[in-house]
């Protein structure tokens, strides 16, 4: 039996980074395993929250009030996903996707529109293209 400081180590553990959680089965047995993301992951994602910031810190510099909204937008996405699920936030690339798609949409919504917005849907399109200056590569 385990006692009441060696549950306490184990928890505080558990809480320092998010973990996922599998179910393994082998041979007539099965067991729940923890894992725990990797280090590369969670050293480009927080890479990527860093390139944000400092993009809306020139952003702000240079007074380019739709950069520094749109990359604004994105951090407190990833500030509110981590909030809303516990310790799991969100990948800000995931994020940034999709604001890229909903732009995109919303673009599209504008122009199929009776009678057609393009100037908020060149607006829509100008954000996408500011997103897509921030998605990583692969």
């Amino acid at each position: 039996m385990l006692s009441r400081t060696s549950l306490r180590a184990g928890n505080q553990l558990l809480r320092m980074q998010p973990v996922s959680v599998a179910r393994v089965s082998c041979f007539s047995t099965s067991r729940t395993v923890l894992s725990a993301p990797s280090q590369a992951s969670q050293d480009a994602e927080a890479e990527l929250l860093a390139t944000v910031k400092a993009g809306i810190k020139e952003a702000m510099k240079a007074k380019d009030t739709l950069t520094s909204t749109v990359l604004r937008s994105i951090v407190s996405e990833h500030q509110y996903s981590g909030k809303q699920k516990g310790n799991q936030v969100s990948k800000v690339s995931k994020l940034i996707t999709k604001a890229i798609a909903r732009r995109k949409d919303t673009a599209k919504q504008f122009r199929a529109a009776k009678p057609p917005r393009e100037d908020l849907a060149e607006q829509e399109e100008k954000e996408a293209a500011i997103l897509e200056k921030f998605l990583p590569k692969n």
